[in-house]
């Protein structure tokens, strides 16, 4: 299964899960994050203007995806945010609170 979207965000978690997917850039809506994405990652052919009309049989095409390049930034991300939100860790947060802000652990909520 694919995903049609018009967002930034459908586009990122697509990319995420690897789901194959098509996006369209609608005539007034901001674009610019949607092309940075498409320049960086190589993936012109599944991000649209608003009045282009894509193959739907790339919905059944996997990525071709440089996922080496996204595991790395990640990394990185999850590194800058432990390192910026490490004064939490002295605050009134919880450890629930701070996992969830990193993205790490199971929140407090068990294995599930």
């Amino acid at each position: 299964q694919g995903v049609i979207t018009n967002s930034f965000h459908g586009t990122i978690f697509s990319i995420i899960f690897n789901k194959p997917f098509i996006s369209f850039i609608f005539k007034n809506s901001p674009k610019e994050r949607l092309i940075s994405l498409k320049n960086a990652f190589n993936i012109q052919n599944r991000i649209f203007e608003y009045n282009q009309f894509p193959d739907i049989n790339l919905l059944k095409t996997p990525l071709n995806i440089n996922y080496t390049l996204i595991n790395l930034l990640k990394n990185q991300s999850i590194a800058y945010l432990k390192k910026n939100l490490g004064y939490l860790k002295q605050s009134t947060y919880s450890k629930v609170t701070i996992s969830w802000l990193l993205g790490i652990g199971d929140w407090g909520l068990g294995n599930r």
